[in-house]
């Protein structure tokens, strides 16, 4: 583009220049439709959200159990 003046601009190649329907743009007065499944993706949370709760759950147990051990062997030692 070149610069015309006062906020105007000419284009020097308009044969390069694609239809708006190709182009991609967002068309005003149009509805944009989601590219997510909010179904697939809503499943896919919980199913997530379970799996962290499981991980957390072993987690503490592990350390529960390392705990207990390390204040038995300690107590042995006193």
């Amino acid at each position: 583009m070149k610069k015309e003046g006062d906020g105007l601009y000419s284009i020097e190649d308009v044969a390069r220049l694609k239809p708006v329907e190709e182009s991609g743009a967002v068309l005003q007065g149009f509805v944009e439709k989601s590219n997510v499944n909010p179904v697939k993706m809503m499943t896919s949370l919980i199913e997530t959200n379970r799996l962290v709760g499981m991980y957390q759950k072993a987690m503490e147990t592990q350390m529960n159990d390392m705990n207990r051990d390390a204040i038995e062997k300690l107590a042995k030692k006193a």
